[in-house]
């Protein structure tokens, strides 16, 4: 996320809502060096063109940009209409932009209980792909993090045999039309934006939860340490 730093808007927004203050802070004493130092030993003209090359955003650097190709409403919408003009994409955009945040945000005020974790999380990491007016295929691998995430909370050893079933089947369709549409991108229309808003409101709005004696073993603490283990790794 440091290399396409507006991949990290999302967590950064989760980290902000919950109040995780130690964890920006570590964020910060790693990320900023490892963003600023290289740029200094280049020479300090560098990092400050680099700077004004990303406020500037003009035409002729967008100019060899294809548009029509991108993975979001904006590709979408040049795609299906040949042209790039900010009044036909910009409106839906800023929709989906702001109901997806207020949907995240929603959910990250909410104690989820032990599910909550994976949930909310896996929205910080979605959030961009749903914000982004520049985003293109290449950016769609931080989708394989929820879609593991939610993989696992159906298969944990209380999930119903059929319910895990269900959810291989349809995360293979998934991860086949991740593959498939951007070849139909390639020849004239994007349509991925509507695969991962899909996607984003399936984690947001449905999200497994644990069996009653998982709970009890969350809330008595007995099982803690198991727990923070596996959010660690």
């Amino acid at each position: 996320m440091l290399i396409k730093p507006h991949l990290l808007l999302g967590v950064a927004l989760y980290l902000v809502v919950r109040r995780e203050w130690r964890t920006i802070g570590v964020l910060a004493v790693a990320g900023v060096p490892l963003l600023i130092v290289p740029a200094l030993l280049t020479g300090p003209v560098t990092l400050i063109e680099n700077v004004r090359e990303m406020v500037r955003l003009d035409n002729t650097l967008l100019a060899g940009s294809r548009v029509g190709v991108m993975a979001n409403w904006r590709g979408f919408i040049a795609s299906a209409t040949n042209s790039n003009q900010l009044v036909l994409w910009a409106p839906g955009a800023i929709a989906i932009a702001g109901g997806a945040v207020a949907i995240a945000v929603s959910r990250w005020r909410d104690e989820g209980g032990p599910a909550g974790f994976d949930r909310d999380y896996s929205l910080a990491v979605l959030l961009p792909l749903l914000v982004s007016p520049h985003l293109h295929t290449q950016s769609l691998v931080v989708a394989l993090l929820p879609g593991a995430l939610l993989l696992r909370a159906y298969l944990a050893p209380g999930a119903p045999a059929k319910s895990s079933g269900r959810a291989v089947n349809a995360l293979l369709v998934l991860y086949t039309l991740l593959f498939a549409l951007p070849f139909l991108a390639i020849q004239g229309l994007s349509l991925t934006v509507f695969l991962v808003a899909g996607g984003y409101l399936a984690l947001a709005l449905r999200w497994p939860g644990i069996d009653a004696a998982g709970a009890r073993r969350d809330a008595a603490g007995t099982d803690g340490a198991t727990t923070a283990r596996a959010r660690a790794a």
